[in-house]
């Protein structure tokens, strides 16, 4: 069964949302007009022209002098993009890792875009009954215009799967950057009655590309690496921060304490007896508990 945002395509028609593969026609109209847009990942094609737009009459040539189509992506690149904004160097960037303290504002992240509310992207999700292999984003803003007199019947020929009618209206709303909100199925509850459900699938795809580090232990990891002064391979990268152990909520509360204290010039051996005092305290390990 495909996914519920796809219908059978028709193959006579063009229509707003068709996911074009990147066919040999595809690849030598880009190659001549539009090379940028031969990039690997650029894997298919969204159609952003409106369907009314798309409607050959009888000369055979369609009402649009153009054909706008947009890149789609995999997932991966997608999230990779809007997960940058929280790490701070190629260590993380390169071995998928993201500090905790992320971990909400990145799952509502997903959640939105899951779902087809995010602007500037639209989700398309695999389905192996239309050799659509990859979880994948379109990316609404790499878009490219195609003159329809001459590339009409290639797009049409390289087209692969098509929207149903209500994502076919939410891709224009996301296009037109209407004011509306079109109603489509969200995965919950109208696909997966259990809200439970589809938070586990948000968090299994996030798996796959990430891992959750606590800040301190990350801190302890890139000093380390940087005082060797050599590259790891992620493995090494991964082994090693296996072996730093997680800090308790009192060992964190006095490791920040530490660091303010330093930061006001107080004296190590002074910030050192002001940290066992803290750490010992009966009062503050009530409130701090591990």
């Amino acid at each position: 069964m495909s996914h519920f945002t796809y219908q059978e395509p028709a193959k006579l028609t063009l229509n707003q949302g068709d996911v074009l593969k990147k066919t040999e026609a595809i690849y030598k109209i880009l190659q001549d007009v539009h090379p940028h847009y031969l990039n690997e990942d650029y894997t298919h094609f969204i159609v952003l022209t409106q369907t009314c737009d798309l409607q050959r009459r009888e000369s055979k040539s369609c009402n649009s002098p153009y054909i706008t189509i947009a890149a789609v992506r995999p997932l991966r690149t997608a999230l990779n993009r809007y997960v940058a904004q929280y790490q701070s160097g190629i260590i993380e960037i390169e071995n998928g890792l993201v500090k905790k303290e992320a971990k909400d504002n990145i799952r509502r992240f997903l959640n939105k875009l899951l779902n087809n509310n995010y602007p500037e992207y639209f989700y398309l999700h695999e389905d192996i009954n239309y050799d659509f292999a990859e979880s994948s984003v379109a990316f609404l803003r790499l878009s490219v215009a195609l003159k329809s007199e001459l590339h009409y019947a290639a797009c049409l020929e390289s087209k692969a799967m098509e929207l149903t009618e209500g994502f076919k209206a939410k891709l224009g709303w996301l296009v037109g950057n209407m004011y509306s909100r079109i109603g489509t199925p969200d995965w919950v509850p109208t696909i997966l009655a259990e809200k439970s459900t589809f938070d586990q699938k948000i968090d299994e795809t996030l798996k796959q590309y990430y891992q959750w580090v606590e800040k301190e232990r990350l801190d302890k990891l890139k000093e380390a690496i940087k005082k060797e002064g050599r590259e790891l391979q992620k493995e090494e990268i991964l082994r090693r921060l296996d072996s730093i152990p997680t800090l308790k909520r009192k060992q964190i509360v006095v490791e920040r304490i530490k660091t303010i204290l330093g930061d006001s010039g107080i004296q190590k051996e002074d910030i050192e007896k002001i940290a066992t005092n803290i750490s010992n305290d009966p009062t503050i390990s009530e409130f701090i508990k591990s």
